[in-house]
């Protein structure tokens, strides 16, 4: 759980630590498990160096190693060539993580790395090593997962800074849906940096959902995850057969990926100067515009890119070395505004708004920008803003939104309704069936509690309790013992190895890490013998080698064994499964390496399925018909891609779905 720090118990700590000698700066904090008190002083007292002042502690070593030296131009030069002489790399990465103070004071004195480098009179081009692997491959798989996004036509908006957060005084997510939900992608769910990011985030990790391309499964306490695979495959109602397995390769192609950096860079479009140089010339030959205004829609990576100073001083110097006249366009390009805004003047822009509300159409902001861009893109060229442009004429820029905003009186009624319909109001099925409204809610009224208690909604359980949890909802010490020692009675040592306990009983093990720091540690605390349990749990895990897992592949495919995903886990062959796709990257990868066939057992989903309202009524009445389980967990398990149009798409929620259908919800 979470501690809570007052300005009391940080002063006390810092005084401690620094009785010890300990790192003050925020790096040594992090790795000694203090990076929460560090935001709560900066909360409490403005700043950390204020925090360690109060604390009476030299103030410098809250920003530096205590003995840390001084460096000077000189120092950094001397201290450069002493790493050329001993053959020790310069790559920036290598000493960003070898000799960080290093690094810190070299970019202080010289403005950046390079610079420093070239001052001692090193050639920096010899030692540049460009950007690591996993980064150039974490860049595809953002790219992959936006394309999704794009394909889902999910409206979001792409790496938009937020105020607030912990090491620096912003952050700035992948993915921004409506609502301030942040989704980031990550490569390996389990990496070490996975949790620098959540932390980065706090306390505002409860918006942050975290898609990975492998270890979607784990699971944290304020932060969600998300397997990228099975993501696609919950949307394959969406999505043609062919982009299906587009998403499916592609991503095994990552996981996989044994190209150089070389191959990587030009996979991930990973922009140079002669790249972008070559890009608009390409674009020029076409035909297609040079001027900012249209590269900008079409082209805004390329637009985007050269305007980084690093590159070039904008657009139209960037497309100077190419070879055209940067000033003659940018010329074009005022000319052309000024006549846009001659063809569109305000009074036309008044005649078609009144005709479109004489004919109720959608004045929404994503209404004008499909029907009438250039009615949108004039409003905002006269008025400021598309609001500011409503406004002025009489027009009241609340009714036309597509999604209507929350209230807490709106917000009230829904949780009422839900509590009358016998639905779910626990925070997981609020998420899954409404985010919007969970996102209201946490806006709000802070947490789901308060808002139930405003609703006057009694005797509703709000959160799934356990069996560990007092009355109260609060983890309890003596019955999460007693959890462990009904499962010692049932299962002998093996049933609390860590191992079986996280593939058989998750939430317990999780209860453990997030509450006591570990399963292990967990065990020690309430005086279980951990040695005769790691042992009585190794005597019966099975140690698997690449040559043991194909082997055992094999045989299961000789029995006759169906080896798709749903049937390795049906048929008890988990381990199978789960060490294999770990080791390989997938599981399809491990049925290839295997000498098998992946097609033979994929799961045919068959072709998209147009849905529309009038569909989604008639399929859930056919459901009814033949006595379906129409429950949120049924349908959902059965008919995923009936649910996820359903309550996302076309109704706020299943339960509308119902309604819209002529079936009670209860």
């Amino acid at each position: 759980m979470t501690k809570r720090w007052s300005k009391e118990a940080i002063v006390e700590t810092i005084q401690e630590l620094e009785s010890r000698d300990a790192d003050l700066s925020y790096t040594g904090l992090r790795k000694a498990g203090y990076a929460g008190m560090y935001g709560a002083a900066r909360k409490h007292f403005g700043s950390w160096k204020n925090a360690v002042r109060a604390a009476g502690v030299e103030a410098s070593k809250g920003s530096r190693r205590h003995g840390e030296r001084r460096w000077t131009k000189r120092l950094v030069i001397e201290a450069i060539g002493h790493r050329e002489g001993q053959g020790l790399p310069l790559s920036h990465s290598d000493v960003q993580r070898h000799d960080a103070s290093l690094m810190n004071g070299a970019v202080r004195r010289f403005d950046s790395w390079k610079n420093a480098v070239v001052a001692a009179g090193i050639d920096y081009d010899k030692h540049y090593r460009g950007w690591r692997r996993d980064t150039t491959l974490g860049m595809i798989f953002e790219k992959l997962v936006g394309e999704l996004f794009d394909e889902l036509d999910l409206p979001h908006l792409r790496h938009k800074r937020f105020e607030g957060g912990i090491d620096r005084n912003y952050v700035e997510p992948d993915f921004v849906f409506p609502g301030n939900h942040w989704w980031d992608a990550k490569l390996n769910a389990h990496a070490p940096h996975v949790d620098d990011c959540i932390e980065r985030y706090a306390p505002m990790a409860e918006s942050l959902t975290i898609v990975c391309a492998r270890g979607g499964e784990r699971e944290h306490q304020s932060a969600r995850f998300v397997d990228f695979e099975k993501y696609v495959v919950q949307n394959r109602a969406a999505l043609a057969t062919d982009r299906l397995r587009h998403y499916q390769d592609e991503l095994t192609k990552i996981l996989n990926c044994k190209a150089d950096q070389k191959q990587l860079d030009v996979w991930a479009v990973r922009w140079t100067k002669k790249s972008i140089i070559k890009e608009i010339r390409a674009r020029a030959a076409t035909g297609a515009s040079l001027l900012s205004k249209d590269v900008s829609k079409e082209q805004p990576d390329l637009y985007g890119v050269s305007n980084k100073k690093n590159y070039f001083d904008g657009w139209y110097d960037a497309v100077t070395h190419a070879g055209f006249d940067g000033d003659e366009l940018r010329a074009a390009g005022r000319e052309a505004g000024r006549r846009a805004r001659i063809q569109f003047p305000k009074d036309w822009c008044s005649k078609r708004l009144k005709e479109l509300r004489a004919a109720d159409g959608d004045l929404s902001v994503t209404g004008l920008q499909q029907s009438e861009p250039e009615l949108y893109r004039a409003l905002i060229r006269h008025w400021g803003t598309y609001k500011r442009g409503l406004s002025a004429h009489g027009i009241e820029p609340a009714t036309h939104l597509r999604q209507v905003a929350w209230t807490k009186d709106s917000i009230v009624s829904a949780l009422q309704e839900r509590a009358a319909t016998g639905q779910s109001i626990t925070p997981s099925d609020l998420r899954n069936d409404e985010w919007n409204l969970a996102n209201a809610i946490r806006r709000h009224f802070g947490t789901l509690e308060a808002a139930a208690e405003t609703a006057k909604i009694e005797g509703r359980i709000t959160r799934r309790s356990s069996p560990w949890q007092d009355d109260s909802g609060k983890f309890s010490e003596s019955r999460f013992r007693k959890c462990l020692q009904d499962r010692l009675d049932e299962h002998g040592l093996e049933g609390l190895a860590a191992g079986v306990v996280f593939r058989d009983a998750r939430q317990l093990y999780a209860a453990a890490r997030r509450h006591m720091g570990g399963w292990y540690p967990a065990l020690t605390m309430l005086g279980f013998d951990t040695a005769s349990i790691r042992k009585g749990g190794a005597s019966t895990r099975r140690r698997w080698t690449d040559d043991k897992l194909r082997t055992a592949i094999q045989d299961l495919h000789e029995q006759g064994a169906d080896l798709s995903v749903t049937g390795m886990k049906q048929q008890g062959n988990l381990d199978v499964y789960a060490t294999a796709a770990q080791r390989f990257g997938s599981w399809p990868c491990a049925l290839r390496d295997a000498g098998l066939n992946p097609d033979d057992w994929r799961r045919q989903s068959g072709p998209a399925r147009k849905w529309s309202t009038s569909k989604v009524v008639a399929e859930i009445q056919r459901l009814h018909q033949d006595e379906a389980d129409l429950s949120v967990a049924g349908i959902s398990h059965s008919h995923p891609g009936l649910y996820a149009v359903a309550s996302k798409t076309y109704f706020k929620s299943w339960s509308e779905a119902l309604q819209a259908a002529g079936i009670d919800p209860e």
